[in-house]
């Protein structure tokens, strides 16, 4: 009966031996998958940020985009009214000019009918 108790405890001690590696090997398996949902998370979380930045950048990118069509709009906008400016301005230059032309035309005018008049006088 002794000999029987005796190879009865190495089996219950294998056993124990057995059972707390498997405690410890679960606990490790529980630790990976544990460190797995946590990495799993902070993939989720990334994959939103990068998602939200990348959806603020292409708003930023289609803002740019409105704000430089707006310049080149008022930018076509100055030209024309500066070229309509430039257009009048050469307008009044040539008025200018012929009104001057007119004046010394007039001045002649009457200078040769002064003469004129001073020539009938002396005729006279």
């Amino acid at each position: 009966s002794t000999g029987s108790r005796d190879s009865s405890a190495p089996t219950a001690n294998t056993a124990q031996i057995a059972e707390k590696q498997a405690r410890e090997e679960q606990a490790k398996l529980d630790g990976a998958f544990s460190q797995i949902k946590d990495l799993e998370s902070k993939l989720t979380a990334a994959k939103s940020r990068s998602s939200d930045l990348e959806a603020r950048h292409a708003a930023s990118q289609r803002e740019a985009d409105q704000l430089r069509e707006a310049m080149h709009a008022i930018e076509a906008e100055l030209q024309t009214k500066l070229d309509k400016k430039e257009r009048d301005m050469e307008k009044l230059i040539a008025s200018l000019e012929a009104t001057r032309e007119a004046a010394l035309k007039a001045e002649e005018l009457e200078a040769a009918l002064l003469r004129s008049s001073q020539d009938n006088d002396a005729s006279a």
